[in-house]
């Protein structure tokens, strides 16, 4: 839904369409991977994980 409001457009968002999107663009669902895919992305990409980079550390 789009009002005026001082004559900007104000865009009603719905927080449940946002996340649909982003289901949709990461090929998963409200229920996580399935095994079958998620082992299919551990062989491709390799484990979620970060690695350091050696350089500076924080204390």
């Amino acid at each position: 839904m789009n009002a005026e409001a001082g004559g900007a457009a104000v865009v009603e968002l719905d927080p449940e369409e946002r996340l649909d999107l982003l289901l949709r663009d990461l090929r998963s669902t409200r229920r996580g991977l399935s095994s079958r895919e998620a082992a299919r992305r551990l062989v491709r990409y390799g484990p979620n994980e970060l690695r350091r980079r050696g350089g500076r550390r924080w204390p």
